[in-house]
């Protein structure tokens, strides 16, 4: 299935790397963005990228990462360093805001899977929008019409189910096994107690969450 064209962005390779890098990821069906280090304005205004690779070495690369996140930039930032680089430059690199350090010399697939793996991991943790809610999934907190609520760990992971679930029912079997982790509830009735204080907490907006008779729910944004 083809990529959508959200392009990498290369900052500050040299000319020959840069060319060779972007090869590799062009043949991935990735879009490759190759900039310089004038443009990390242009790299976190309104611009989304799969991610930032950058190619600058030891302190040089720690400070490109934290410009990088002090200008906003949230999405996955790789640093491709070497073998022999000055002790900690990694560790600083990471410690500026770098989510994986990879040495040269390495193959493509290895660099791709590491791109890849960084990126699944900034998903996990990315914000999702659905309607008036959004959930912060790195901090497991829900927002109602940008106002903070005040869930239980077990009502805001049943809140985040439904709203994950993008439109498709959940079952009731279902929900018992992603929240609570049972396959049977016998005469608790967990999930329409804790759906019931869900909604009372929603207020006004507690129809978003819809009962599909002798069915399920579904959150409908």
């Amino acid at each position: 299935m083809a990529r959508a064209p959200v392009p990498i962005a290369l900052l500050e390779f040299e000319d020959a790397e840069a060319s060779s890098l972007a090869a590799v990821l062009e043949e991935a069906s990735w879009q490759v963005r190759i900039s310089s280090t004038r443009e990390i304005g242009s790299l976190t205004a309104n611009t989304a990228f799969d991610a930032v690779i950058v190619g600058a070495h030891g302190a040089r690369a720690a400070e490109l990462c934290e410009r990088l996140r002090g200008n906003g930039y949230l999405g996955p930032l790789v640093v491709v360093g070497t073998r022999d680089e000055p002790s900690g430059s990694a560790a600083a690199a990471l410690e500026k805001g770098a989510d994986d350090f990879i040495a040269k010399p390495f193959d493509a697939p290895e660099l791709l899977a590491r791109i890849r793996a960084v990126q699944r991991r900034a998903l996990a943790h990315s914000p999702v929008r659905s309607g008036v809610i959004v959930l912060d999934r790195s901090e497991r907190i829900a927002y109602l019409r940008d106002r903070p609520l005040r869930l239980t760990a077990r009502e805001y992971a049943l809140l985040a189910c439904l709203v994950e679930a993008d439109g498709k029912m959940m079952t009731r079997a279902e929900l018992l096994w992603r929240v609570w982790r049972r396959d049977s509830d016998p005469g608790s009735n967990l999930v329409e107690a804790h759906l019931s204080r869900l909604r009372d907490k929603l207020g006004a907006d507690a129809p978003v969450i819809e009962t599909v008779r002798r069915s399920g729910y579904r959150f409908r944004p």
